[in-house]
């Protein structure tokens, strides 16, 4: 069984699109892997929680409304300090960051490191191009052709990156 790290920036009780595709993460892997999620924190949730596939740890702070500089030293402190907290304590494998986050740089200084391999989670393409450049050996999730066709013209090599399509949970279908 896999040992994986996963950034989300969010994850329920918040909503939206990004929690439905973490939390189907968690749901449809579990009997492969074994999560240890990092998100951020949610004043009617216990910090670290445990759940069947694994546990939660709601510390990323949520800063929207400080300017963007302290988010990023503030989030980016966080991430990184409890990333290789949970890299050291749990054995990870892999981690699986969310590519667009003032938290991500964290997760990523905290992979390399721990020399942990990393798989970046395009979702949007609002993701930092620097990324692309910076960790060109890493595996890259995309969701639409036009993030791949991002990918490919910053220099990530075709079989680096997976498709992972957008995939609506089934009670969209049955609405």
């Amino acid at each position: 069984m896999n040992q994986v790290l996963l950034f989300a920036p969010l994850y329920p009780p918040y909503k939206g699109g990004g929690t439905v595709y973490f939390s189907t993460i968690t749901d449809s892997l579990s009997d492969t892997n074994r999560f240890f999620l990092l998100t951020a924190y949610h004043p009617k949730e216990d910090l670290i929680t445990s759940e069947e596939w694994g546990q939660i740890y709601r510390v990323i702070p949520r800063l929207e409304q400080f300017p963007r500089w302290t988010r990023l030293i503030m989030e980016f402190l966080a991430a990184l300090i409890v990333s290789i907290a949970i890299i050291l304590r749990h054995r990870i494998d892999i981690s699986h960051a969310h590519s667009s986050s003032y938290a991500t740089p964290g997760v990523i200084l905290a992979s390399l490191l721990t020399r942990t391999p990393i798989v970046f989670d395009c979702r949007d393409t609002d993701f930092p191009r620097r990324i692309v450049t910076s960790f060109l050996g890493s595996i890259w999730l995309s969701c639409t052709p036009e993030i791949d066709e991002i990918l490919a013209d910053h220099g990530v090599a075709s079989e680096r990156i997976i498709r992972a399509p957008v995939t609506n949970p089934e009670y969209t279908t049955v609405y």
